[in-house]
């Protein structure tokens, strides 16, 4: 939620039988957030319960943690970087306007764009600024443990790779993608490619992977295969006439695909209806009473539910299965949580040769600011 001079987190529940949406509690926070990403309980010690946390990036070089199982928080548990309170900033909390402060050591220096958790070594968080770098940050310790300065321009997006642990991916407004092994630092070979426009969006496919895709603010979306990087896209296709602010893939089902954009739709794709290399076929879409759409993302319990974010404010839920279409091209599809994924995939990014390798019917809508994605007001930096 965000005003001209104040910004909160909201926490939502919603609730499965009666298709309702509401703010169970929110969290001040120090500044616009840009991004977020969620963490589970094995991401920070502690020796309470709690299974549930936040990291978030806003206009602030700094990085908060907080934890969403507590309620009327102050502080966060734990940040990353940013400037050093003083006295008076720490006996007011979060929600007074930081000053500033000396940068905390290895901090980032501008705004942070993106931000992905390691679910496999589960103390690594890696993040991309507008400061042109991506980092890498040990929880535990809360310390930034390597720097990398590939890109030319603001880092929007950052993503692990859910089948190789190691990899990372990062994309630019520099019109660039890279893909690298985090474990090996400074030395870390980059493998890049490029595409026509600023990167919106960027992440790997949970069913291959050793392929990703990239939306950007044209409209396209590309598909890369790390192992032909130097040979160019897989496949490209103009998804929106607008730019395509995001993109997201179904972690329970094999091909599902919903691209969002400012022009206010909502797609459903099917990137399995032809060869591999074939451009993936529309499914259907839906104009969402929210405005402008900055970000949309399928739930990762319930198989065909998609989220999306608009900027009127409001948050909109989708149960796809009210389409016929989506029951007809994806009702055999669906896996479970254990079984998604190709294990015989071996990403290796050193090369480019090849490798061996139910539902309700009706939207749920909530009132509540949704955090803008919108590449204007992330380069007011």
């Amino acid at each position: 939620h965000t005003d001209e001079d104040y910004s909160c987190l909201e926490v939502q529940v919603y609730d499965d039988d009666s298709g309702s949406l509401y703010v169970h509690h929110d969290i001040s926070l120090p500044a616009f957030p840009l991004c977020l990403t969620w963490l589970g309980s094995d991401a920070i010690p502690t020796t309470t319960n709690s299974k549930n946390y936040v990291a978030v990036g806003t206009f602030h070089p700094g990085i908060e943690i907080w934890n969403l199982d507590v309620l009327d928080v102050i502080e966060p548990n734990l940040t990353l970087g940013g400037r050093e309170k003083s006295k008076q900033q720490s006996q007011m909390g979060t929600g007074m306007p930081l000053g500033q402060g000396n940068l905390r050591e290895g901090s980032h220096t501008d705004a942070v764009m993106g931000l992905s958790w390691n679910s496999v070594h589960t103390n690594l968080l890696a993040s991309g600024s507008a400061d042109k770098t991506v980092k890498l940050w040990d929880l535990p310790t809360e310390k930034c443990v390597h720097t990398f300065m590939h890109h030319k321009d603001k880092v929007q997006s950052v993503m692990w790779n859910g089948l190789e642990p190691n990899i990372l991916l990062s994309g630019s407004f520099d019109k660039t993608l890279a893909v690298f092994d985090a474990r090996q630092g400074a030395s870390a070979e980059i493998a890049s490619c490029a595409v026509a426009a600023d990167v919106e969006c960027a992440l790997w496919n949970p069913f291959h992977g050793a392929q990703f895709l990239v939306s950007s603010e044209d409209g396209k979306v590309y598909c890369f295969d790390v192992r032909a990087l130097g040979k160019g896209e897989v496949y490209s296709f103009r998804a929106h006439d607008q730019a395509c602010s995001a993109v997201s893939l179904s972690p329970l089902v094999r091909g599902l695909m919903a691209t969002c954009s400012p022009d206010k739709t909502v797609k459903i794709w099917d990137l399995n209806s032809g060869k591999d290399e074939d451009a993936p076929s529309l499914v259907c879409q839906k104009t969402m009473a929210i405005g402008g759409i900055y970000d949309c993302s399928f739930s990762v319990d319930d198989p065909f539910l998609l989220a999306a974010g608009g900027d009127k404010g409001i948050l909109g839920l989708w149960d796809i299965t009210e389409e016929q279409n989506v029951q007809q091209a994806f009702s055999n599809k669906v896996e479970s949580k254990k079984t998604s994924g190709d294990d015989s995939v071996n990403v290796n990014v050193e090369t480019e040769e090849e490798t061996t390798e139910q539902p309700k019917s009706k939207d749920s809508q909530q009132q509540g600011n949704t955090q803008k994605k919108k590449k204007k007001n992330k380069k007011k930096k």
